[in-house]
């Protein structure tokens, strides 16, 4: 969720839950991998600074056939993780989500309640909105919603939940689980991690795109952050910034509770789900981000 201003923008408004991606540039390079056994759901495998959290395949891989760089739009298979929210009644999408095993998926805990539950749908294998695509998307139905409950809806602090599925996922080249990052590494700053959605593609602009977007962004001290977001948001260690210093890429409406994912090795590693942020790409105001690794115990703990 984003805001333009700390009194009266949308973007604070309990009713507003997206985001968006304002994409002048975009990279859409990945390796393609194979679908194998992976280990014990919730362990951390040793020498590997993840965690898989699903059965019968490992988690982040790219099914993708063929390689595209420098496309605007993403191809089926690049993000096979990535799910759309949407209300039974209209079928239309209003926050993204991640697959993180067969039975659950992780969101921004601003985007569900428990009472929205019954009404809401979870999109997989979906890649175009207007369903023109042949996609093969389809819907499951959540059985239940599970809110960080500490989650704060004034700071965005603790701005993470899981739902867990009616029914478990079926893997295929386009649905797969992506792996929860735990390694230092990735939040780095500097670098370079890619926000995917089907949001806004400007603060200005009612347009969202019917292809789900990708774009990449640089992560950003806490320190810094705090001095840039001061007089708009507190920003806690449970957190994460990222986003260029002269704006131009970033996360707008459309796009609450989707990944922010780092690509290393031919695999995918989630580090942060998309929460809150001052406008859309506005010079000096990064993106926030619910940080992937503060979480992980939260995660595996509500799972079992």
């Amino acid at each position: 969720m984003r805001m333009k201003d700390i009194e009266c923008s949308a973007w604070l408004l309990r009713k507003v839950l997206s985001f968006s991606l304002i994409a002048l540039t975009f990279t859409l390079s990945r390796v393609a991998g194979e679908n194998v056994t992976s280990p014990s759901p919730g362990t951390t495998r040793s020498g590997e600074n993840f965690v898989d959290l699903a059965n019968g395949v490992l988690c982040g891989m790219d099914t993708r056939q063929k390689k595209i760089v420098g496309g605007k739009n993403s191809v089926l298979g690049e993000y096979p993780f990535m799910v759309s929210l949407k209300m039974k009644h209209s079928l239309k999408h209003f926050c993204g989500g991640a697959i993180i095993s067969e039975n659950y998926i992780l969101t921004a805990a601003h985007c569900v309640t428990n009472y929205l539950a019954p009404r809401l749908t979870v999109a997989v294998s979906e890649l175009d909105l207007s369903g023109q695509s042949h996609d093969q998307s389809y819907e499951i139905n959540p059985n239940r919603v599970i809110r960080h409950k500490y989650y704060d809806s004034r700071t965005y602090e603790n701005d993470i939940a899981l739902i867990r599925l009616r029914k478990p996922l079926t893997w295929s080249k386009s649905v797969q689980p992506i792996c929860l990052s735990n390694n230092s590494e990735h939040y780095v700053p500097g670098r370079r991690a890619v926000v995917t959605g089907w949001g806004r593609t400007s603060e200005t602009s009612r347009y969202t795109p019917s292809i789900l977007q990708n774009v990449e962004v640089p992560v950003v001290t806490n320190d810094l952050c705090r001095v840039q977001l001061a007089e708009y948001l507190p920003i806690f260690s449970t957190q994460l910034c990222a986003g260029y210093p002269g704006g131009e890429l970033d996360a707008c409406q459309g796009d609450s509770g989707g990944p922010l994912v780092i690509k290393e090795g031919g695999r995918v590693y989630l580090v942060g789900i998309v929460s809150v942020g001052v406008g859309c790409a506005r010079p000096l105001l990064p993106g926030v981000y619910t940080k992937i690794s503060s979480y992980i115990d939260w995660i595996t703990r509500n799972m079992s």
